[in-house]
């Protein structure tokens, strides 16, 4: 408990233990994390830049599904949907975590909005405004490509858990998938990019 104070991230965002009970300055929101054995409290590098991204996006995002690939605690997931976001599925290899993230949401109130699911995100069905996937590089590679058929049109992907000497073979694959890089963020010697379509970035242009 001594390791896990409460988390701001950026001006909007939170994150604090359940036994950590003090008033939340506004205009933030709380999420209430109660990590156990799984992945996520927010404090690691590539989750914080998630959750920046998450930040960065929010706007666009208000009353759309977001799809968290390896959803660990849930926090993504579950930052999202305070962040704005009306719903979310979590998918992870690991059953165990999956109890987690349910508990975590619960927490928060927000069961009847999240779902956590145990087992490959390609089971899952719809597309989404957002994806996020905390991963690491080989997964991401590989998933890439196909991950694009859940994207909807102008939605983003973020992608975390990159060492920035990876960043030049994860370009790579974004390019190669018909994608491109939106936006970037580094902290440490960890990178997460933000992606979409190219098509889609064309068209916007075509707009403006």
């Amino acid at each position: 408990q001594q390791f896990f104070q409460p988390l701001c991230i950026g001006e909007r965002l939170m994150i604090r233990p359940p036994w950590e009970t003090s008033p939340v300055p506004a205009p933030m929101v709380c999420l209430t994390l109660n990590p156990g054995p799984a992945f996520g409290t927010g404090t690691h590098p590539s989750t914080h830049l998630c959750l920046l991204m998450l930040l960065q996006y929010a706007a666009q995002c208000q009353g759309s599904k977001l799809l968290d690939v390896g959803c660990g605690s849930g926090i993504l997931s579950l930052a999202a949907l305070q962040l704005g976001w009306q719903s979310a599925i979590g998918v992870d290899i690991d059953a165990q975590v999956i109890a987690v993230a349910m508990h975590n949401a619960e927490l928060n109130g927000l069961q009847d909005r999240a779902r956590f699911l145990h087992g490959s995100w390609q089971n899952v069905t719809g597309v989404f405004s957002c994806i996020t996937a905390n991963i690491y590089l080989g997964p991401l590679v590989e998933m890439l490509r196909p991950l694009t058929r859940y994207l909807a049109p102008g939605g983003t992907i973020i992608l975390s858990g990159l060492l920035a000497a990876q960043e030049v073979t994860m370009r790579t694959a974004i390019q190669d998938a018909g994608l491109v890089v939106q936006a970037r963020r580094g902290e440490e010697e960890w990178v997460a990019l933000a992606v979409r379509r190219a098509r889609d970035v064309e068209q916007q242009l075509l707009h403006v």
